[in-house]
């Protein structure tokens, strides 16, 4: 029997919840300096089912379209709206525990000098205006269960099952691909960014395991230098155990 997740969407319980961000040095820089959350367009993500809605889903599309009086038209618009849903679509992604992650260390940490920022639940929403959702993922069977229809948000709030390990979190939002004034976003192809404060979104950086001491002084001092109240902190898996 198929699994259907209604809205609403999975919420957080706990408005203190750890968040985690991987992000390379030059990123995390630009997020000081800019004073900005970027979203990027979701055109960009590498899973080919980001924004697709599973076989059971089209399965319904189809039993509709052959019992009901839907023209061709209509048909190829309701099967091209994923693809236009995707491009209108940006999302800021974050990974839910109470701790580090080694596992995510070693994918999104690439490169030694790799910066890790731990914000919460909490500090997040409050950046940010009230029209982005923000939701837990839910990891599904693309080919048993299904998801709900009725709006263009909840298909970026379910991911395959194989991809559980990133336990993640996002923040996403929609709308036409103009400037908007009122929502005081900057909008590009690739994605959106929002004005933030940072230190009222920034709660704690890590900087990577067995980062080199110059570059963790390096990252520190350039924190400093650009207002950032939040401590900058060595990976505690750097710890090294007692005897």
């Amino acid at each position: 029997m198929e699994t259907v997740h209604r809205f609403p969407l999975p919420i957080v319980r706990s408005p203190q919840l750890k968040i985690w961000r991987y992000l390379t040095p030059s990123k995390f820089l630009g997020l000081l300096d800019d004073r900005s959350l970027f979203f990027p367009n979701t055109e960009l993500f590498e899973d080919p089912f980001e924004g697709a809605y599973p076989d059971a889903n089209r399965a319904l599309q189809d039993h509709i379209f052959a019992n009901y009086p839907v023209t061709e038209d209509q048909q190829k618009a309701a099967r091209d709206f994923y693809k236009w849903n995707k491009h209108l679509t940006f999302v800021s992604c974050w990974h839910l525990s109470e701790h580090e992650s080694d596992a995510l260390w070693k994918i999104y940490g690439k490169t030694e000098k790799a910066v890790l920022i731990q914000s919460t639940y909490l500090r997040l929403k409050s950046c940010l205006p009230n029209y982005v959702h923000i939701h837990p993922v839910t990891y599904i069977d693309y080919k048993v269960d299904r998801i709900p229809n009725g709006h263009s948000m909840y298909p970026f709030f379910f991911k395959r099952r194989e991809f559980k390990y990133e336990n993640e979190l996002r923040a996403a939002t929609g709308d036409l691909p103009i400037s908007d004034h009122v929502r005081r976003v900057r909008i590009s192809d690739n994605g959106w960014s929002f004005p933030i404060n940072v230190n009222k979104l920034i709660e704690s950086v890590y900087v990577a395991p067995e980062c080199p001491e110059e570059t963790y002084i390096c990252i520190k001092n350039a924190s400093l230098q650009r207002g950032l109240v939040a401590p900058v902190l060595p990976s505690s898996l750097d710890a090294q155990p007692r005897f």
